[in-house]
């Protein structure tokens, strides 16, 4: 990772036709996006952002997956361009560009993101039709992850939560890993632990600035692993995840 770099994407707003077009027609990598978002949404967005009418571009259920996609479209142009890019220190954006840099940064898929944020603009579009924009502030974050897993490829899967504040250091592992039986004192029977539990759903971790060093590790292996052992086994457990985490502590300042 070099220091002081960072990807900023757009939000709505700095939609025009023709955005994505050249760029599309001059590198394949481009152009996928483009198609990858027509699969996604089920209807022809590539044509939309190349052709207009710019009324219908303008409306913010078409804008916010219009943007989105053409500003993922730059990214991979520009990454095919140079042979690849640079690891960022940081990737943000502004309002709907905050789904764009989730997408850049790996913690969101690309269809995912663009159903997403359509559902998002239609909400949006629904709330105020005249166009104007609001926001809710203090949103509870299970609600958002929640939302997130509903409109999502997993939605059909378990949605699993976890308050790691709620959990004590010593049973945590157990929780989060599973056990087998007689690993440890008063562990009487088997227990599938959470991740297992969401097998191809997701699981959210609340108040995870609360879970412990040696935790974290271990979570750590199944973010970029994908597997658990449960405790008192050896073997090896393939889970397919999706993590979302909050936590109302400074991150940055508990590392310092």
């Amino acid at each position: 990772m070099e220091r002081g770099i960072a990807w900023l994407f757009p939000g709505q707003g700095s939609q025009a036709v023709g955005m994505g077009k050249e760029l599309a027609d001059r590198y394949p990598s481009a152009a996928r996006v483009f198609e990858e978002a027509n699969h996604a949404l089920g209807f022809d967005l590539r044509a939309l952002c190349f052709a207009g009418p710019q009324d219908e571009l303008d409306r913010t259920a078409n804008t916010q997956p219009a943007l989105l996609a053409a500003s993922i479209a730059a990214l991979r142009a520009a990454e095919e361009a140079r042979g690849g890019l640079p690891k960022p220190a940081f990737v943000l954006g502004h309002s709907l560009g905050e789904f764009t840099a989730a997408v850049a940064g790996g913690v969101l898929s690309l269809g995912d993101a663009l159903r997403l944020v359509r559902t998002r603009g239609e909400l949006m579009q629904a709330a105020d039709p005249s166009g104007g924009m609001a926001a809710v502030l203090g949103l509870d974050a299970e609600l958002v992850a929640r939302t997130i897993h509903r409109n999502s490829l997993r939605s059909r899967e378990r949605f699993v939560q976890v308050n790691c504040a709620a959990i004590p250091e010593e049973l945590i592992e157990s929780e989060l890993f599973g056990h087998e039986k007689g690993s440890f004192t008063g562990a009487t029977e088997k227990q599938v632990g959470k991740f297992e539990q969401a097998d191809r759903g997701t699981i959210f971790l609340d108040e995870i600035g609360d879970m412990s060093a040696k935790t974290q590790a271990k979570v750590l292996r199944v973010l970029q692993e994908g597997e658990v052992e449960r405790l008192g086994s050896a073997r090896t457990i393939k889970v397919d995840v999706r993590v979302i985490a909050a936590t109302n502590k400074n991150l940055e300042a508990e590392i310092e």
